[in-house]
């Protein structure tokens, strides 16, 4: 509900986009996509050059949906009208000796990774009323929405689909199936729940040869599961060891993804970090230097996409000095040519600033200053976004002192920030300790909602001390500007995320990077 400034502040983001997207395509799929269409058109049609309430929307659904999918539309509602996401822990059930009937055993509950507060402390925290609901609790917390399940042994499957209701419903599989040796519990990705399996399950799936259709969604479960610490680091990189080179970029992109959740932070003393750099080296290594930082003839379709990530990732987390070396080369000279930038620039830039130091850093420094008073467009963002990214600490302080000076735009400052600090741990810690100092200046010079997204920061940061640092540089200022507050209660809680995953994964992670 958008009942104060405070909640218009925070009314346009990923929830409602990304994941009012994903909702949709979910009930679409479980309704059929002409119905869905046909009710898509109803209500446009009905409410055309006039106002509408999300109960016109379902009525225009259901019109076209008929009444044996009444259910099923309803539960629209429930992702509508309650915060969070379903997650949907499933396990096998054959009976004593193997032989009975096949039983997936399903519960619904909120998926609440450890760390994570509930709604009425982040409300708390936040000085902000907790929203209205009928199910304020994550514990009274329920859904309805289908659910569609592969299941097989070896090559040889089939599948089923079930609507989600109850807390926990039995779903029998079709009559003459034998007890399946794995099991897929979001056939297509098409669900939006968090999918997790029994132990034994989820060690006979990463071993399965699974389809891209199939692959991509088990990455997807696995990336967010392992981000929680409910996944085991050292499983998630076996399973991400297996897709790395897959002929199928989307599932090679969701892979490289899926390895990219081990933050720097959860990585201990030189020696862990490493045996990751030789983990991402051995298994993503010769992918990214063959992408290169640059467009080539004869790319393929996605190619483009995956290059913005696997190669600074790679030249990062890889320590891959060849990367390193080729995307400062090109940085300056793309910074002092008078021509636009290259399709996909960003990504050298900000990795030619990451690793700049010493007098060769200040003259990029320079150079990026000086650009950003001749470039336009999308050319100055790609600018604004290697000005965010400096790692070394002078230099980085240069760059902010050069971006909120008088006589800038301090809302060019806020784009660095969140176009390249937002995104690395160590250019955010250098962030939040320049705002420590620099706030109330920098505030009085933006416009309200720009100064609420400055909690955003917390997103990238994942330590004790990076999280006293950042509550005593924000936690009695957030508050002042609509939206901060709730924007501040979000940052706290994804350190606390980062951090309890962290502390979670460290076992793990230690064994197997020491075999790397």
């Amino acid at each position: 509900p958008v009942n104060s400034l405070d909640d218009l502040g925070n009314a346009f983001d990923a929830i409602s986009y990304e994941k009012g997207a994903a909702v949709l395509s979910m009930f679409e799929s479980a309704i059929g996509e002409e119905r869905f269409r046909n009710g898509v058109r109803r209500y446009l049609y009905e409410h055309a050059h006039g106002n509408a309430r999300s109960e016109d929307f379902f009525r225009a659904i259901a019109a076209e949906a008929g009444p044996e999918n009444a259910v099923t539309i309803a539960g629209i509602k429930s992702f509508i009208e309650q915060p969070g996401v379903p997650r949907l822990a499933v396990s096998l059930d054959c009976g004593p000796d193997g032989k009975a009937l096949p039983k997936l055993v399903v519960a619904q509950s909120r998926y609440l990774p450890a760390g994570q507060t509930t709604a009425a402390q982040a409300a708390a925290q936040s000085a902000a009323p907790p929203a209205a609901s009928p199910a304020a609790s994550p514990a009274a917390q329920r859904w309805t929405f289908p659910a569609c399940f592969q299941f097989g042994r070896g090559g040889d499957f089939n599948e089923t689909c079930a609507l989600i209701q109850e807390p926990r419903t039995v779903v029998a599989l079709p009559s003459g199936e034998r007890c399946p040796r794995w099991v897929l519990s979001n056939r297509g990705g098409v669900g939006y729940f968090v999918s997790s399996l029994t132990p034994e399950l989820t060690q006979q799936l990463v071993h399965t040869p699974l389809l891209p259709s199939e692959a991509i969604p088990v990455l997807h479960d696995a990336a967010t599961l392992t981000a929680s610490g409910e996944w085991s680091a050292d499983l998630a990189l076996e399973l991400s060891t297996r897709f790395a080179n897959h002929r199928q970029l989307p599932v090679a992109e969701a892979a490289s993804d899926l390895a990219a959740v081990v933050r720097p932070s959860w990585l201990e003393g030189a020696g862990e970090r490493e045996g990751f750099a030789r983990y991402a080296q051995k298994n993503f290594g010769a992918r990214a230097r063959a992408l290169g930082w640059t467009v080539k003839a004869g790319d393929h379709d996605g190619d483009a996409i995956q290059r913005q990530s696997l190669v600074p990732w790679v030249a990062d987390m890889g320590n891959d000095a060849v990367l390193q070396k080729e995307a400062t080369r090109l940085a300056r000279e793309w910074l002092s040519a008078k021509a636009p930038f290259p399709v996909g620039a960003r990504s050298a830039l900000r990795t030619a600033a990451r690793f700049a130091q010493g007098p060769s850093g200040r003259e990029l420094l320079d150079a990026c200053l000086d650009a950003l008073h001749r470039v336009t467009s999308g050319d100055r963002r790609d600018v604004l976004a290697a000005l965010g990214s400096f790692r070394d600490p002078a230099l980085a302080e240069l760059a902010w002192d050069a971006l909120y000076a008088e006589k800038a735009d301090a809302r060019e400052g806020v784009s660095a920030m969140r176009l390249g600090a937002a995104n690395d741990e160590a250019a955010a810690v250098l962030a939040v300790r320049y705002l420590r100092g620099h706030y109330d200046a920098i505030v009085k010079r933006l416009p309200e909602y720009s100064a609420a997204w400055f909690p955003r920061l917390g997103a990238a940061l994942c330590d004790p001390a990076q999280r006293a640092e950042f509550e005593a540089t924000l936690g009695d200022k957030a508050s002042r500007v609509p939206g901060g507050a709730r924007n501040y209660a979000q940052g706290i809680e994804e350190i606390g995320i980062c951090i309890a995953a962290r502390q979670s994964q460290r076992a793990a992670l230690k064994n197997y990077l020491s075999k790397q």
